[in-house]
């Protein structure tokens, strides 16, 4: 064992450690401990000739800071005792920081008028105002401020913070409402009540009354009411504790700004009209449109971004407010008519960043005596008398930029009751055109026709040339349902009261040949489907026409194989159906639908093929328009393979059995349930077998016992 350094004991001056040990400084406590090792090491160790060293001699403590019990002391006048005056306490410490007992403490007050302070630091208030008490050690000392007053009532609420806000009305502002209630001296009042009470805007407190903490602070929190751009206020008052008598109080303010749009409500008549092209007014003649967007709570809201959209009668709008809302919650438009007159027009208002509903105007649009009418064909024809015209009669309505006028009433009427026009009143469409047929009168010369818009004076005339002869055909139309069949058309030339004028050349045309073809004596033959045109001719001058159609409709189907046999499930056959018509062409791309009267014995796809599902009969109907024809179905499995299980049979003692099991399958490999199974045996004097499967030992030895399905089987 190595042994530290020998420690001899160093007493401090003035005697032995136990005459001096109620006396003893911390440093000198530390040195006893010190001291005490060493000695127990000394025994341990021997003195073992090392040489002595002393440790170093401590400071000497002194006073380096005081700590007062209190550094702001608040005194009142009308208080309680101890409300009036309060003992200081002064803790004095050295340079280790170690408190030091016995310490003499100088107690003064620079203002003693205010607050005087005794001896042993007793601080009494003395009248209302400021001092500073000090207490001093050596060349140390420390401060506490002296605030003297009255009394701790309220004199004053301070606003901290939530005054003047500006928020959305009906919502809780962002800042509570933060007060400081003081005294005349602006000493904090703590346990204060603090009334909250709305006096202007319709709001609400979320409390309504309050207790100041020991800051003399309270808070409340503050819902704006309805009234947008408004000054709302709330009034902070501290109260007489047992009367509730308001004492001082404070007052809040907010600006509350209007919520975002709730409705869209129209001003003014709604109802509107005016002519194609102009303005739409009202009845008194108003012609500015104007919706108001409010909140939940009535309040106009500004600066809402409005569109105004043309819903129906393709009209204009004029913005006169811009695209969103003024400042007084309004936004306005002229509305220019459009040309549609079948129906009231209309015109929506949109709050397109809410989902506001939106709201619309309505007027019913007239035709501008400045309108035009315009003949776009069917004028100056030529025919016989008492003919059709072969081009209907056309007009158009537009206004005077050229706008098509839809929903006009065109009226039509012959001059001077020769032929007739069909019908007497029609409405333009979107293009503005309106038509008639005009069938001519029977006297030779001019026919006309005038044709006027209803509601103004606006009128035009057509004109055709009546000739005396006319050829007309036996039929206006024919149809063939077959490709190869024949009809024949008969020409007739008619003079003056519609009376047979005797036979004439006739030149016979078709429109399109690869449709119908016609022959020179009439007859027509349908040759694809389609339609064509056929047309009569006399003297160059007269004809008329026929339309013929051709569409092949189907007369028979038959099928590829009627007969159908399934030796397996799952087995697959393709149908084909050839579709005739009654002529016995082929009729190309006919729809074919195809049906099965047994899906669980076969089933057939939308193209015809035929699928085994289980055994049965059944039949598979190919249909096209009311023709059909049918192929019968058989699917009867046929054993392809026989499994045994197990495949091999062992016996200890005679008279065992054991039961051999057989699945029979088609040649798909589908099991064939209920298949007939032949049991045989090689050797019926060493094993039999029943017609079950039921083997037997018989006697020592081998057998073969064969299971026999069709021409199917296995050992």
């Amino acid at each position: 064992m190595t042994c530290p350094p020998v420690i001899r004991g160093v007493y401090p001056t003035g005697g032995s450690p136990h005459r001096r040990a109620s006396r003893a400084s911390p440093q000198i406590r530390r040195m006893r401990y010190i001291r005490l090792t060493a000695v127990l090491l000394l025994l341990a160790c021997g003195d073992g000739g090392t040489t002595p060293t002393s440790p170093p001699t401590p400071p000497t403590p002194a006073a380096t800071s005081v700590l007062l019990s209190a550094s702001d002391l608040i005194l009142v006048l009308e208080g309680s005792e101890s409300e009036k005056s309060i003992q200081l306490t002064a803790t004095v410490k050295d340079q280790s920081d170690n408190v030091m007992t016995g310490q003499t403490v100088s107690w003064s007050s620079n203002d003693p008028n205010v607050a005087m302070v005794s001896a042993s630091g007793f601080v009494t208030g003395i009248a209302r105002g400021k001092a500073t008490v000090s207490a001093s050690v050596s060349s140390v000392s420390a401060t506490a401020s002296v605030r003297v007053t009255n009394r701790i009532s309220p004199e004053f609420v301070l606003l901290l913070s939530g005054h003047e806000q500006v928020d959305t009305v009906g919502k809780q502002l962002a800042d509570p409402l933060f007060v400081r209630v003081v005294n005349e001296d602006s000493i904090r009042v703590p346990n204060q009540i603090v009334n909250f009470v709305v006096t202007a805007g319709e709001g609400s407190v979320f409390a309504g009354s309050a207790l100041t903490d020991s800051l003399g602070e309270a808070r409340e929190v503050w819902t704006l009411g309805p009234m947008a751009d408004s000054v709302q206020s709330v009034e902070a008052r501290a109260v007489n504790t047992q009367t509730g008598a308001p004492l001082v109080f404070a007052t809040f303010t907010a600006i509350g700004v209007a919520d975002v749009p709730a409705t869209l409500p129209t001003i003014g008549d709604r109802i509107l009209s005016g002519v194609a092209g102009d303005l739409a007014a009202s009845a008194e003649g108003n012609d500015t449109l104007s919706v108001e967007a409010k909140d939940q709570y009535d309040n106009l809201v500004r600066s809402t971004p409005i569109e105004w959209r043309v819903v129906r009668g393709g009209g204009v709008a004029d913005p006169l407010s811009g695209s969103a809302t003024n400042d007084e919650g309004r936004a306005a438009i002229r509305w220019q008519l459009g040309p549609d007159l079948r129906e009231a027009q209309e015109i929506r208002a949109v709050a397109t960043a809410s989902d506001v509903e939106s709201s619309s105007f309505f007027a019913i649009a007239s035709l501008p005596q400045d309108a035009q009418l315009a003949l776009v064909s069917g004028d100056a024809q030529v025919d016989s008398i008492g003919k059709a015209l072969p081009d209907s009669l056309m007009v158009a309505v537009a206004l005077a930029d050229g706008q098509d006028v839809w929903g006009a009433s065109v009226s039509w009427a012959t001059v001077g009751d020769r032929g007739s026009v069909s019908p007497s009143s029609s409405i333009t469409d979107s293009l503005g055109q309106a038509s008639a047929a005009w069938t001519l009168g029977t006297a030779v010369g001019t026919d006309s026709v005038r044709v006027s818009v209803d509601g103004i004076s606006l009128e035009a005339y057509f004109v055709a040339t009546v000739q005396g002869f006319r050829l007309e055909l036996s039929a206006d139309s024919l149809t063939f349902s077959s490709l190869g069949a024949q009809d024949t058309l008969t020409a007739q030339l008619l003079g003056p009261a519609n009376l047979p004028a005797g036979d004439t050349d006739i030149t016979w045309t078709s429109s399109d040949e690869s449709v119908a073809t016609v022959s020179s004596s009439g007859v027509v033959t349908a040759v694809a489907n389609g339609t064509a045109t056929v047309k009569a001719a006399a003297n160059g001058a007269m004809s008329d026409s026929a339309s013929v159609t051709v569409a092949q409709v189907a007369a028979s189907v038959v099928l590829s194989d009627t007969v159908l046999a399934f030796p397996s499930l799952g087995g697959t056959t393709q149908l084909t159906a050839t579709v005739s018509d009654a002529l016995g062409v082929q009729v190309a791309g006919a729809t074919v639908s195809w049906s099965s009267t047994d899906t669980n014995v076969v089933t057939v796809s939308s193209a015809g093929l035929l699928t085994a599902t289980g055994n049965g009969t059944a039949s598979v109907v190919a249909t096209s328009g009311s023709a059909s024809d049918t192929a019968s179905v058989t699917v009867d499995q046929v054993a392809s393979s026989v499994t045994l299980a197990p495949t091999s049979l062992s016996f200890a003692s005679l008279a065992d059995t054991a039961t051999l099991t057989a699945t029979v399958k088609d040649a798909a490999g589908s099991v064939i349930s209920g298949a007939p199974v032949t049991w045989t045996t090689s050797s019926s004097s060493v094993a039999t077998v029943s017609s079950a499967g039921l083997v037997t030992a018989v006697a020592d030895g081998t057998a073969t016992i064969t299971a026999t399905s069709g021409s199917a089987s296995a050992t």
